[in-house]
């Protein structure tokens, strides 16, 4: 049975009174790439974006990452969350 988890990494808090982070995304992507490393898990990461020349851990091309510079409100986020609690309960 596959195990799902959701990283977060918001760096970025434009606007929302808080001060941005420095390494956030950073850490998040290092944590969801060794779930996928190392273990059997499916990861979805938040916010993210597509890097087509990264190289994954196990040779192949192209992959999601967290996006330090991509923004994310609290609307998108709670929405991103649902779709990934609906994903991860019907698999």
């Amino acid at each position: 049975m596959p195990r799902y988890a959701l990283v977060i990494g918001i760096q970025k808090y434009s606007g929302s009174g808080f001060q941005d982070l420095e390494k956030s995304a950073q850490d998040a992507e290092a944590v969801a790439q060794l779930l996928e490393k190392y273990d059997d898990w499916i990861v979805m990461r938040l916010p993210r974006r597509w890097n087509e020349e990264k190289q994954r851990w196990n040779g192949e091309k192209g992959s999601w990452e967290v996006a330090s510079d991509v923004p994310l409100t609290g609307a998108e986020l709670g929405a991103e969350i649902r779709q990934f609690f609906e994903y991860a309960g019907q698999n």
